[in-house]
């Protein structure tokens, strides 16, 4: 089956988000992560290959969540107030 086709059900519908997390992963990972993660990976199975980022674009978005969570670890970490999750 194509991955478009299977994945396409699940961004669709909010509640079914979590459905698509690695079951193995950490479950402190916050909503607005994941969120974000998921925005990233649809952007990439849509079905039309010229709407998909280009890698570059892929990385740099990653690489600013990556940024963001370890500034928000860092927080918690020196005992600072972080932003709230979303969860």
């Amino acid at each position: 089956m194509n991955i478009v086709l299977q994945a396409k059900p699940v961004f669709e519908d909010r509640n079914r988000f979590k459905e698509i997390v690695d079951p193995l992963l950490p479950a402190n990972y916050s909503e607005r992560g994941l969120l974000k993660v998921l925005d990233i990976a649809a952007g990439c199975v849509q079905k039309e290959a010229d709407k998909r980022p280009v890698i570059s674009h892929i990385v740099e978005e990653l690489e600013a969540l990556n940024k963001m969570k370890s500034h928000a670890d860092e927080a918690e970490g020196s005992g600072a107030h972080s932003a709230p999750s979303l969860e």
